[in-house]
């Protein structure tokens, strides 16, 4: 029997907490009630956009557990842990969805969040110089050949690996012209 319902007229008005009790009587005893709910679950990433050569994520789940990750075609993602694989994703924005199972109360949600992987980027240089070589991408001088590296930021916000195969050639100091002053019109000192 419900205690309480008659006041109930289930339009708003005088709704509030109802009792259920085994039998009515003056020693009556509550009788447990379980209620279970639909799964409902949001999740989220630490950020939208991730380069494709940073730290795989891992999502936050709140609400229910134990559902299954999935998204599009490029995305490389563990269906039951929901970390991406940012090396082996392809450049795209994609939307990640967290499917939980339908219980006896009816069906469960599903959550999603963006993602936006962009790329990394690298380049070399090839460069011969007399003596030494300022290096326009850090301002460097360099005296000496070598293959020379510098991470810089590309058009996209991700790393960019530069490298640098420098040769250096050093003047000649045996070398000389046959004078140390010749006219414009004369032809030109070998």
């Amino acid at each position: 029997m419900a205690s309480g319902a008659i006041y109930n007229d289930g339009g708003g008005n005088h709704a509030g907490h109802v009792r259920i009790y085994e039998k009515l009587d003056q020693c009556s005893q509550s009788t447990p009630v379980s209620i279970t709910l639909s799964p409902v679950a949001s999740i989220s990433y630490a950020s939208a956009n991730y380069c494709s050569a940073g730290v795989d994520p891992s999502p936050v789940i709140t609400g229910s557990t134990g559902g299954t990750f999935s998204s599009t075609v490029g995305l490389s993602i563990d269906s039951n842990s929901g970390e991406i694989d940012l090396s082996n994703s392809i450049s795209d924005t994609y939307v990640v969805s967290y499917n939980l199972s339908s219980n006896s109360c009816g069906s469960a949600s599903v959550a999603q969040a963006n993602i936006t992987i962009v790329q990394s980027s690298s380049s070399s240089q090839t460069v011969s110089n007399c003596g030494t070589y300022t290096w326009p991408e850090n301002g460097k001088l360099y005296f000496e050949s070598g293959v020379y590296f510098e991470t810089l930021t590309n058009s996209v916000g991700c790393d960019s690996t530069v490298s640098l195969n420098l040769t250096i050639t050093n003047e000649d100091p045996t070398f000389s012209y046959g004078s140390s002053s010749y006219c414009s019109i004369e032809a030109d000192p070998t």
